[in-house]
């Protein structure tokens, strides 16, 4: 998994999570309820950006709040089994699951090429 990865709040800008998706390469981004208590409160992505921001017109400066995700989550947490890991993502059709302690706390993301990368080496 990728481990304490870059996050965003809900009153950030979703500019910033753009920032971060691009700087990193990646889709998605955990939303947090504070960068130091790293609880996890939804997930946005570069296809909400797309639909629910660039789409509606809104504007780059427009809070995370109003375009990530927070019901429904699916996470894992960092005891997890690996194959029950690719049974949740296979079974919701996910790409990416964030890994969260007993209290929330976001420890990191698992994804799909994470899982790859490591059967690649066994």
């Amino acid at each position: 998994m990728t481990m304490n990865p870059l996050v965003v709040t809900p009153e950030d800008p979703v500019s910033r999570a753009a920032e971060i998706m691009r700087d990193r390469e990646v889709g998605i981004v955990p939303v947090v309820d504070d960068a130091k208590a790293r609880r996890l409160v939804g997930m946005i992505t570069d296809r909400d950006i797309a639909i629910r921001c660039t789409a509606s017109k809104h504007m780059p400066a427009c809070d995370v709040s109003r375009h990530m995700t927070s019901e429904h989550l699916h996470t894992v947490s960092p005891d997890t089994n690996v194959l029950d890991v690719i049974a949740l993502m296979k079974r919701e059709q996910l790409h990416r699951i964030p890994v969260v302690s007993a209290d929330n706390h976001l420890d990191g993301v698992i994804s799909q090429s994470d899982i790859d990368r490591c059967a690649r080496r066994d």
